[in-house]
């Protein structure tokens, strides 16, 4: 996978949760059509929020 497709896959999770709200892990992995292990590495990026595998968001402060 490029580097392109994974930044077009985080882009595409951040929509997914700015219009449904925080999801966990593996709802993101089955709506995404994603391992959970993809997910996590796609959400450990500044643009989200990851407490007790519900990933959100990420906010100023964060």
């Amino acid at each position: 996978m490029t580097a392109e497709e994974h930044e077009q896959l985080r882009t595409n999770i951040w929509d997914h949760i700015y219009r449904s709200g925080p999801q966990s892990v593996g709802q993101l992995a089955e709506q995404m059509q994603l391992s959970p292990q993809m997910v996590v590495g796609l959400v450990d990026h500044a643009w989200f929020s990851i407490h007790d595998e519900v990933v959100e968001i990420a906010t100023d402060g964060e």
